[in-house]
């Protein structure tokens, strides 16, 4: 190889970080959708736990609630 051609050789990122640091906008709306859908499950998730000890106020959270040692839900 000649000087001119090693210094032309394109160097390829790992995937992971060609994504995140991508400026090519199908990218950044792909990762905008994703986003948006993590935190409507997380949204989702928290607006269940509130309505669930707002109806059973003296029962434990299904699934999760044993995971904090209490048999029930915490009442002020």
């Amino acid at each position: 190889m000649s000087h001119t051609q090693e210094h032309h050789d394109e160097h390829k990122l790992p995937f992971w970080l060609s994504v995140h640091f991508s400026t090519d906008h199908k990218i950044i709306g792909i990762q905008y959708g994703i986003t948006a859908l993590i935190f409507l499950l997380l949204g989702f998730s928290m607006m269940l736990m509130m309505r669930w000890q707002l109806a059973y106020p003296d029962h434990a959270l299904p699934l999760i609630g044993q995971w904090f040692g209490e048999s029930r839900m915490p009442v002020e």
